[in-house]
């Protein structure tokens, strides 16, 4: 340290080199803490775009009411809209839905908790592969590949129970009230 120190004498005191010292630290530690600071934001702004953009879904909902029904559904799970540029099927559809393809809500939009659902053939089993393209609000475009399993409630059990001393009025008021419950639980 003394050899420095008489070497820099002529130009530089030993408290002026450690002042530069120090103040070389400060500003590592200062561009440290930026650059830190600029990756948390880029963090949290990408966590809120993620929160807040459309999730489009494909899935079979089945109704056991009087009678045993399936449907194909598409719902919006996520915080904004989302307008649908473009909806291909892959594989077949059930009979009902093979010829159109559920082709009108190309160019609609699915606002957030919204869905629209299309009767299916109760018998048909196959897994549905397609591809659906939307945009948010702000432009942003996604492209999702789906697999809809319309199988998964085939081995399932429902039953349609009739009292044998009511009318088929108060039976049908007692089934409409249990699925008015079972739709809202």
């Amino acid at each position: 340290m003394e050899n420095i120190t008489q070497l820099l004498q002529p130009y530089i005191s030993l408290a002026e080199l450690i002042q530069i010292l120090v103040s070389c630290i400060s500003l590592a530690i200062a561009l440290s803490s930026l650059y830190q600071s600029k990756k948390s934001i880029q963090l949290t702004e990408k966590s809120i775009l993620s929160a807040n953009r459309p999730y489009v879904m494909f899935y079979i909902e089945t109704l056991d009411t009087v009678y045993f029904e399936k449907y194909i559904v598409i719902k919006n799970f996520g915080k904004s809209a989302a307008k649908i540029l473009d909806l291909t099927f892959i594989s077949k559809l059930d009979e009902n839905n093979d010829l159109n393809r559920l082709g009108s809500l190309v160019g609609g939009i699915i606002a957030p908790n919204q869905k629209f659902t299309t009767s299916m053939d109760t018998t048909f089993n196959e897994t549905i592969t397609g591809k659906i393209k939307y945009q948010d609000l702000d432009g942003a475009i996604y492209e999702e590949e789906f697999k809809i399993k319309t199988d998964m409630s085939s081995n399932l059990l429902w039953q349609k129970i009739k009292d044998q001393g009511d009318s088929a009025e108060a039976t049908a008021i007692k089934q409409a009230s249990q699925n008015i419950v079972k739709a809202f639980k």
